[in-house]
């Protein structure tokens, strides 16, 4: 037959190569528009599926690369556990790699936290919650902390009307965390900070108090909170003639609103921040002061915040906030008004909480 007659059904096969079927054009198993000689998976179309370079047909996975990553036998898109080999040790129906607990039920669990018994850190208490991540869960983290007590009202930590000496021997009322507190007179250098190292720098009311820090000392305090450590402050930082008044962008509030004087104001506070771990163990209204008065501002706390700063409380009635601020891996908090002075238990719950958060753990 002339060439020229079978050219037609030649194109219409799609196909090159050697043909070992002479009634076709060329043999095509899969019917994949290659030729059985040129195609490396002749019985397949697709040819790999996966991707791993084995023809579908000699694939015992055809859809999985890899294909058993546990190598027990079951294809990964068909094993619930593709990457425990065995998959489920305990039978709680929770792969090994999930498990909390992979050699025990999760069923036996005492305390309730989704850790099984064999496997409980904190019997007791939340495995789960580790707010400094150090490996103790925060309910059987004693969480030591250590401030400083900076020369402010009272001069030094041991006035009688502040909640130091009780907190001291005895914190148990208010939550797990245990306290040391150091005085520092001024003048005090960086070098004085960094020696003594405690994990929370306090700043008790200091322009009510008659304390004005130098320059030296602020920027001391500054350097010293910036480096990662924690900052508590109370009631007046700017109060005629005493000016302080730097110290308040370290807790995200903008200096310039800051006024030389003190207002009345409510000695109840609301929660505005709920869910807050500052509130912990306050049920909202609760007094956080027993001294009316709060560090006077030009315009409103929520207008001389910044973005970092939260507004976690303020009296039912007038002026003064609560704030949190957390940043650059530090904490600091400001209590407008004074939780110190003739302290109550609310009012002491809320300086113990603020040093805690602080320091880095969950009150």
């Amino acid at each position: 037959m002339p060439f020229w007659l079978l050219l037609p059904l030649f194109l219409l096969t799609g196909c090159s190569g050697s043909d070992t079927d002479d009634t076709d054009a060329c043999d095509d198993s899969d019917s994949d528009g290659v030729c059985d000689a040129d195609d490396p998976c002749p019985l397949d179309d697709p040819d790999d599926t996966d991707g791993d370079t084995v023809c579908d047909s000699d694939d015992p996975c055809p859809d999985d690369n890899p294909d058993d990553t546990d190598g027990d036998t079951v294809c990964d898109s068909d094993d619930p556990c593709p990457d425990d080999n065995p998959d489920d040790t305990d039978g709680d129906g929770i792969c090994d790699s999930d498990d909390l607990c992979p050699d025990q039920h999760d069923s036996n669990d005492a305390d309730g936290d989704g850790v099984a018994n064999d496997c409980d850190v904190c019997e007791g208490g939340d495995d789960q919650v580790d707010t400094d991540l150090d490996g103790t869960p925060d309910a059987c983290d004693e969480c030591p902390i250590s401030l400083a007590y900076l020369e402010s009202w009272g001069h030094t930590s041991t006035h009688a009307w502040l909640p130091f000496n009780d907190l001291v021997t005895d914190a148990s009322d208010h939550g797990h965390c245990t306290f040391t507190v150091a005085d520092v007179l001024q003048p005090f250098t960086l070098t004085d900070l960094e020696t003594l190292g405690a994990d929370v720098l306090l700043v008790i009311n200091p322009a009510a108090g008659g304390v004005e820090y130098t320059g030296d000392e602020l920027a001391a305090i500054e350097s010293y909170t910036l480096a990662g450590h924690g900052l508590y402050a109370s009631y007046a930082l700017e109060k005629s003639p005493h000016d302080n008044a730097v110290l308040a962008s370290l807790f995200g509030v903008d200096e310039s609103y800051l006024e030389d004087t003190v207002v009345s104001t409510s000695n109840t506070a609301v929660a505005v921040a709920t869910g807050h771990a500052l509130l912990t163990e306050l049920i909202s209204p609760f007094q956080w002061t027993s001294w009316s008065y709060t560090q006077e501002l030009s315009a409103g706390w929520d207008v001389a915040i910044g973005s970092d700063t939260v507004i976690v409380a303020e009296p039912d009635t007038g002026p003064g906030a609560w704030i949190a601020y957390e940043a650059g891996g530090r904490r600091s908090v400001w209590v407008s008004t004074f939780p110190g002075y003739q302290a109550t238990s609310d009012s002491t719950q809320v300086f113990y909480n603020s040093v805690v958060w602080a320091a880095g753990y969950q009150p």
